[in-house]
């Protein structure tokens, strides 16, 4: 689903459907338009473009956590875990990445 989708469905302009979920305070919206856009996105399973976001305010809202060449047990498993929620209630994704050496084929 793209926001002209749930600008069909909802009747009104793309640029209405990114104010909505994105909270833009310049533009007042009217309250029945700005539930019309959220009932419209909710029925079509829409979810705006995180991609989309960063390049217009050229911030990615990603952290990124590299991991040592270490198994993770249960207690690295549940500090991973904290620090996703403690940068969601932030609106920030956390994302781990080993920084062990993947296998990659030859050639």
């Amino acid at each position: 689903m793209t926001s002209a989708d749930v600008a069909r469905e909802a009747g009104v302009s793309r640029a209405t459907v990114s104010y909505v979920p994105n909270g833009v305070s310049h533009q007042k919206i009217p309250e029945a338009t700005f539930q019309r856009v959220w009932d419209a996105a909710a029925r079509l399973g829409y979810a705006p473009s995180a991609a989309a976001r960063a390049l217009r305010t050229g911030r990615s809202e990603f952290v990124l956590g590299l991991l040592p060449d270490w198994p993770i047990e249960h207690v690295l498993g549940r500090l991973i875990q904290q620090l996703t929620n403690a940068f969601a209630e932030h609106g920030l994704t956390f994302v781990v990445h080993s920084s062990a050496n993947p296998a990659r084929p030859c050639g």
